[in-house]
């Protein structure tokens, strides 16, 4: 099963809908078995607690670039497959 990394990079309300989006958007593979999770990483922001909690996604806090928030995101991933979406 693949764990799935999303970096929230941009912070702000903006990135709160886009990482949304992308959930919404996994859905399906989730219930057809082929994603055992979702790991968000990136800075705490307003409204991301909301999002993780109503979606059932893992949240890692991390600062840095894109390449530091994926690898904060993989190493806490349980997944035999690692996906990053960017």
């Amino acid at each position: 099963m693949i764990s799935v990394i999303l970096p929230a990079v941009a912070p702000g309300p903006a990135s709160v809908h886009v990482l949304a989006q992308l959930l919404a958007h996994l859905v399906p593979a989730a219930v057809d078995g082929l994603v055992k999770e979702v790991v968000i990483a990136g800075p705490v922001e307003p409204g991301l607690d909301a999002l993780i909690e109503d979606s059932g996604a893992r949240f890692v806090a991390a600062s840095g670039d894109r390449g530091a928030l994926l690898a904060a995101g993989a190493a806490v991933a349980r997944g035999d497959w690692i996906l990053a979406l960017d």
